[in-house]
């Protein structure tokens, strides 16, 4: 399935197939967290993004799946980081990355809520680049999430879950500045 992650794809196939009517435009683009919606299923392109033409740099929008909810985090990177990984407007953006699907790794730590512990996972990030514009899929890449655990970066501060706290997995995000040593083929172009 195009540029969908094996976790998604496997939502899709429950509900049935999708296929490339499914993917709809989204017209509301006021903030690059809009960009998550190219990350779900069904996937969602924008027509007001920047096009992914021409020489780089492309600037992009990464997500990531930390665990222990439904919806994708945008990462932050580094205010001295270029307009490339840090775009100003979110029309500016023409790259959105989907780090959807993870292998977990060792547990490294642990994230502690009110209402009890869950484990804190290193884990290696799967997923997709897209152009926003379109929707199409620009190529696949592997992150891996930071080696060691730092609770306050990547525990989540509030979460809302159904059953118990000990059920829940959360992994380390990936590294900022690995991300863009990955990603960097993309955006420079």
């Amino acid at each position: 399935m195009r540029g969908l992650s094996r976790r998604y794809y496997a939502r899709i196939k429950q509900i049935g197939q999708v296929s490339e009517a499914h993917i709809k435009a989204e017209k509301n683009l006021t903030y690059t967290s809009a960009f998550n919606k190219a990350c779900t299923t069904p996937p969602k392109y924008f027509p007001s993004a920047a096009k992914h033409e021409g020489p780089g740099p492309h600037p992009i929008a990464v997500f990531y799946d930390r665990g222990g909810s439904s919806s994708l985090e945008q990462l932050q990177f580094d205010y001295r980081s270029s307009d490339a990984w840090t775009a100003r407007t979110a029309t500016q953006v023409q790259l959105v990355a989907c780090l959807s699907d993870f292998d977990r790794g060792a547990q490294v730590g642990q994230c502690t809520f009110t209402k009890g512990t869950a484990p804190l996972y290193t884990g290696t990030y799967k997923g997709s680049v897209f152009a926003a514009h379109t929707h199409t899929k620009v190529g696949d890449v592997e992150v891996p999430g930071s080696p060691a655990a730092d609770e306050s970066r990547d525990c989540p501060s509030l979460i809302y879950i159904k059953g118990e706290v000990k059920d829940q997995q959360f992994h380390t995000q990936p590294d900022p500045t690995v991300v863009q040593r990955i990603l960097g083929q993309y955006v420079k172009g």
